[in-house]
C-alpha cells in the first residue's frame, strides 16, 4: 500500500461549490496526483461514482474524505447503523435502523431540516419515571390534572375542586365525610382558630374562651363546635380580631352567642357569597349565670336599690335562636328613700332587645308579699313595679324578687 499522504503548502482544501469537473481538474495538476497515486485512485474513482475498497481507507483517506463530505462534493448510501463520535453532512432517500451518537450531547441540532418523531409510548419507551416536578405550574394552589371532558377523553388539564372537597398541601380530603376531630384548649380571646380543617372542634378550654374566626373556610365547608371544658365558649359575631375571610355571622349580634361548660354545641357552614361562617345550629346546652355587677341593678327616680353579690341568688339565661329566657331571685336586698315605684335590672347575658315584652313577678316588700310584674324598660334593662302600681317600702336586707319570662333579643 502507497505511504500516508503529506499536505503541502500548495494544496489548498476543496472548496464548497466546486463540480466534479473543476475537481478532476483539480486533482490532475495537482501534487496529490504525483505524490500517492493511489489516493488520487481512489478519490478519482469516488467522482467516477464508484464504491469504495475497504483496503483503502485508512486515516490518512478518511481525513480527505471528511473534506469531500463537508464540502458537500460527495454522498454517502449507509444501509444500517452508523456509529460515530462526530457526525456531520446530509442524508436522503429511505433511512432506516438506528443512530447511535456516542459522548455527551447537549443539544441535537438540525439546520434547515424538519425533524419527524413518533409519538412517545410510556410503556415501553420510558425506562424510568417522568419528572413530574419539571411539569408547567399550574395557575391556582388548589388544583389537580384530569382529562379535558366528562367521558375521559381529551387532553390532560387542570380540574377545579368542588363544594365537597378540601385540598390542604397534598392532601385532599371529602367536606362531610369521615369524621376528623379537633381539640384546643386554649382560654381567652382565640382569633383565626386553625383547627387542622377538621369538621369537629372540641373546646376543652379550663375557662372561658372566646372564638372571633375559624381559618381555613371553603365554599360549603360545615364544621360543629363542642364545648366538653369546665370554662364556657363564646362566638363573636363579625368579629374584627380575626381575618374577614375568616369571621363569624351568628343570628345574635348584640352579644356573643354562648355554648355552656361541657354541653354547648354549634354548627356553621362556610358561606361563599359572604365569605364568612355562618351558623346554621346552635344548643347553648345549660342555663348560664350573668356575673356580679353592682351596678347592673338601679332604681327610678332618686331611690337606691342595693343589690350585693350574696343577694343573687339566680340570675341566669338560656340563648335559643333569638329567644332569651331568663330567670331571677333576687334575695334580702335594701330599698333607701327617696322612695319610687321602679326597680331596675340589665338584661341577662348583657344582650339588646328590640320588642315589648311583659310577665309575672313576685315580690316580698320589706316583708310584705306582694304582685308585680316586669317589662321592657329600655332595650338594655327589665323593670320591676308592683300592682297596683305605688312605691316600694324602705327597708335593709327584707326586699325579695323572683320572675321567669322570655323576650326576643337581637
Amino acid at each position: 500500500m502507497a505511504g500516508p499522504v503529506t499536505r503541502r503548502s500548495s494544496f489548498r482544501p476543496i472548496a464548497k461549490g466546486y463540480d466534479f469537473d473543476r475537481l478532476r481538474a483539480i486533482l490532475n495538476n495537482s501534487e496529490m496526483q504525483r505524490e500517492n497515486s493511489a489516493a488520487y485512485q481512489v478519490i478519482n474513482t469516488l467522482i467516477d461514482g464508484t464504491q469504495f475498497h475497504q483496503k483503502y481507507i485508512d486515516a490518512q483517506l478518511r481525513a480527505i474524505t471528511q473534506v469531500l463530505v463537508e464540502n458537500g462534493l460527495i454522498n454517502l448510501t449507509i444501509n444500517g447503523n452508523i456509529t460515530a463520535n462526530n457526525f456531520s453532512g446530509s442524508s436522503s432517500g429511505v433511512n432506516s435502523g438506528d443512530l447511535i451518537l456516542s459522548g455527551a450531547l447537549d443539544y441535537l441540532t438540525l439546520e434547515e431540516q424538519i425533524l419527524t418523531l413518533g409519538f412517545i409510548d410510556l410503556l415501553t419507551d420510558v425506562e424510568n419515571r417522568l419528572p413530574y416536578a419539571n411539569l408547567e405550574d399550574a395557575t391556582a394552589a388548589s388544583r389537580l390534572l384530569g382529562r379535558g371532558s366528562a367521558s375521559g377523553a381529551g387532553d390532560w388539564q387542570e380540574v377545579t375542586l368542588g363544594s365537597n372537597l378540601t385540598m390542604t398541601g397534598t392532601v385532599l380530603d371529602a367536606v362531610g365525610g369521615a369524621t376528623t376531630e379537633f381539640t384546643s384548649t386554649d382560654t381567652g380571646t382565640i382569633d383565626d382558630l386553625d383547627f387542622d380543617n377538621a369538621n369537629l372542634i372540641r373546646m376543652n378550654n379550663a375557662s372561658d374562651a372566646t372564638i372571633t374566626g375559624l381559618l381555613a373556610g371553603t365554599p360549603g365547608q360545615v364544621v360543629t363546635i363542642v364545648s366538653i371544658g369546665a370554662g364556657n365558649v363564646y362566638l363573636a359575631d363579625n368579629d374584627g380580631g380575626s381575618s374577614a375571610d375568616n369571621q363569624l355571622i351568628n343570628l345574635v349580634t348584640s352579644q356573643n352567642t354562648p355554648l355552656a361548660t361541657a354541653s354547648g354545641k354549634a354548627t356553621y357552614i362556610y358561606d361563599d357569597t359572604t365569605n364568612r361562617w355562618r351558623l346554621i345550629f346552635h344548643e347553648q346546652g345549660a342555663a348560664i349565670s350573668q356575673p356580679y355587677d353592682a351596678a347592673d341593678f338601679t332604681a327610678s327616680g332618686t331611690m337606691t336599690w342595693t343589690v350585693a353579690s350574696g343577694d343573687v341568688g339566680i340570675y341566669q339565661y338560656f340563648l335559643r335562636g333569638r329567644q332569651l329566657y331568663f330567670t331571677i331571685q333576687f334575695d334580702t336586698t335594701s330599698i333607701t328613700a327617696p322612695l319610687s315605684n321602679q326597680c331596675r335590672f340589665v338584661i341577662p347575658g348583657d344582650f339588646t332587645t328590640g320588642a315589648a315584652a311583659q310577665g309575672f313577678c313576685f315580690i316580698i316588700d320589706n316583708g310584705t308579699r306582694s304582685i308585680g310584674r316586669w317589662f321592657i324598660g329600655t332595650s338594655t334593662e327589665l323593670y320591676i313595679e308592683k300592682v297596683p302600681l305605688a312605691n316600694y317600702a324602705g327597708s335593709t336586707n327584707n326586699t325579695y324578687f323572683a320572675a321567669q319570662g322570655f323576650l326576643e333579643v337581637i
